[in-house]
């Protein structure tokens, strides 16, 4: 998460929509990937990457800096997506077992 806190640094400009947009999907695949330890043992579908659905719109001059902000949420977003991949493979009981307090903790800190 500190990957995405710190886009808030003032040399970025962002939309309400862009931050509205990039924290739904947070949170939108914790649950998502949440779901994958509680059913059966299913292929991982989560996606691998992140960008924004949503348009640009901003000001000349601090369009540059929107840009970076956008090309950089897409980036970081895209690591935390790819890591949570990872955590989704470990909801397979054939290779591993867990407890439901390990699940809780685990996605606390995801949280």
């Amino acid at each position: 998460m500190n990957l995405i806190a710190n886009l808030s640094a003032p040399k970025y400009t962002y939309t309400n929509d862009d931050i509205e947009e990039l924290f739904n999907t947070y949170q939108k695949l914790g649950v998502t990937a949440r779901e994958y330890f509680n059913g059966p043992t299913r292929y991982n579908e989560m996606p691998s990457s992140f960008e924004f659905t949503n348009s640009s719109t901003e000001p000349s001059k601090p369009q540059i800096n929107h840009e970076r902000f956008r090309r950089l949420a897409e980036n970081r977003m895209s690591r935390v997506v790819r890591d949570l991949r990872l955590l989704c493979n470990l909801s397979d009981k054939s290779n591993y077992s867990y407890s439901d307090d390990e699940i809780n903790e685990l996605f606390n800190a995801y949280s």
